[in-house]
């Protein structure tokens, strides 16, 4: 263990056999439905423009299914934004749990959701005063959320 993490270890220790920080020679099996899968190689997680030796920070988003969602690349002189990838991971819950709406730029939980496909009723529902439909334009329908407990 290098004296880089091995304060981290020893504060708050925990086991994972996911490559996490830095392995030169990642490699992680793990039994699926689909059968036994090799990480990284199963999933495509090595970018061809990683030099070897220079570190290439990878986050991917691997739903229940075990279909890649959202990945995101970093050089590595560039630090992960955490609150980007919380509200991404946020952002696939809620489009998973509910599959009629999708999140907007910049959407945190609580915010407006977009209706991609809209009813037939909807237009009808927006005239009325407490509706929970509104649109910004007629391609751009939206639903007032109340605010999750996803948080």
């Amino acid at each position: 263990m290098t004296d880089t993490i091995s304060p981290f270890i020893s504060t708050n220790p925990s086991r994972s056999s996911i490559p996490l920080i830095g392995d030169p020679a990642p490699s992680f099996v793990a039994e699926s439905t689909q059968g036994t899968l090799h990480f990284p190689e199963d999933y495509g997680m090595t970018h061809p423009e990683a030099k070897r030796g220079k570190s290439l920070m990878d986050v991917f988003f691997i739903d229940r299914d075990n279909k890649v969602r959202a990945i995101y690349f970093y050089p590595a002189e560039v630090g992960r934004s955490t609150e980007e990838i919380k509200r991404t991971l946020l952002a696939l819950q809620k489009a998973d749990d509910d599959f009629n709406v999708e999140t907007p730029a910049n959407w945190k939980p609580g915010d407006p959701v977009m209706i991609p496909y809209p009813t037939p009723l909807m237009p009808e529902s927006m005239q009325t005063e407490n509706s929970l439909y509104f649109q910004y334009n007629w391609f751009m329908t939206f639903s007032h959320e109340p605010a999750s407990d996803l948080e």
